[in-house]
């Protein structure tokens, strides 16, 4: 649904702070928010069984939507924060950076995409 990146360079060290936002591709799916809690548990289990080496912090926060272009579908939209610690480069934030992101990427696109009632 949308995503957004920004290098930030404080007195600290170097990080680098974004989100994506998704939503499930289905009507009713979207309309539980608990239909998201798989999705988290399995990707927090999956930092913790591949002992993620990368200091970030994954935020998840849901919100409500309502997609005006599919007939005014009602539900809730998935976000994910992340945001690298402070570091002493800006190779080694763009670094965890990238790490974190594809391991986010990998698993979003891990998910099958079994539902018959797309938005």
């Amino acid at each position: 649904m949308g995503c957004v990146s920004a290098h930030v360079d404080e007195t600290a060290g170097f990080r680098d702070s974004g989100y994506v936002e998704f939503a499930l591709n289905s009507r009713n799916l979207i309309a539980d928010a608990t239909n998201y809690f798989p999705l988290f548990f399995q990707f927090d289990r999956g930092l913790h069984v591949c002992e993620f080496p990368t200091m970030v912090q994954f935020a998840w926060e849901l919100e409500p939507v309502i997609f005006h272009e599919r007939d005014d579908a009602a539900g809730f939209t998935c976000s994910i924060f992340l945001n690298t610690y402070h570091l002493p480069t800006r190779e080694e934030a763009d670094a965890a950076w990238s790490n974190s992101l594809g391991f986010l990427g990998d698993f979003l696109n891990s998910v099958p995409r079994t539902n018959t009632d797309k938005l």
